[in-house]
């Protein structure tokens, strides 16, 4: 039967099949995409920064990118800059999907002793109960994953509502390795997308940081090889 000839009612169901088909396909390439592992020729800086403005493009949300000028960020190794990769990514996936917001900042920073990713949404913030360690993962956040590859390179995962990216901008690193910091962290910045009034969000609603934490000690080491092999799970972020 063609299409000018079907009942007005069947035409539009077909046309809602269409738009779940080509959503479905489009969600399908996104999840083949992010199961393969990145290629890092042009570093972790690079390969992120890449990422991020393709993220900001594919969700709409305003996206920002922050890195600290830390020579050592050019040598870490492929494992390393794999596992640092992938928890940026599963981040930003998971504001995405869950944090209902209108933007994120994601930032590297350096200390003497720890490498710094610090993913600030301004959605709808994260329950207590599912920023809780748990190894079961119930909440679908990917949390699980995100810890096991800070744990192989002697870090830590941690999960906050209630700042917003202006407030994560002040808290990121330990206390008593600011004065190192300072030192270090001249940055390169990207902003991939403004607000219409050349404004960043100014982040009201609740938001989520999430911040995970790497040694530099472990992550130059290049002992841990099969970091990328952490469980996945879902991802959060927006731009």
């Amino acid at each position: 039967m063609r299409r000018r000839n079907a009942p007005p009612q069947c035409v539009a169901a077909l046309a809602a099949v269409r738009r779940s088909l080509d959503a479905v396909c489009e969600a399908t390439r996104r999840t083949v995409a992010d199961l393969h592992g990145p290629q890092m020729e042009a570093g972790i800086v690079g390969t992120l920064s890449q990422w991020v403005g393709g993220f900001a493009a594919r969700t709409g949300l305003r996206t920002s990118f922050v890195c600290a000028a830390d020579v050592r960020l050019t040598q870490l190794p492929a494992a390393a800059s794999l596992a640092v990769f992938r928890a940026a990514q599963e981040a930003l996936n998971n504001v995405a999907k869950h944090a209902r917001a209108s933007g994120a900042d994601v930032r590297l920073e350096s200390s003497r002793r720890h490498l710094t990713l610090t993913v600030t949404d301004d959605g709808i913030g994260v329950s207590r109960r599912a920023a809780m360690p748990r190894d079961d993962d119930e909440g679908g956040f990917g949390l699980a994953g995100m810890r096991a590859r800070c744990a192989a390179f002697d870090g830590t995962l941690r999960i906050a509502a209630g700042t917003g990216p202006r407030a994560a901008r002040h808290n990121a690193g330990e206390r008593g390795d600011a004065r190192h910091a300072r030192g270090m962290n001249s940055t390169c910045s990207t902003d991939t997308t403004q607000a219409t009034d050349g404004t960043r969000s100014k982040g009201n609603m609740r938001g989520t940081t999430v911040r995970a934490r790497f040694a530099w000690e472990a992550l130059l080491a290049g002992s841990h090889s099969h970091a990328d092999s952490a469980p996945r799970g879902v991802l959060l972020h927006r731009r």
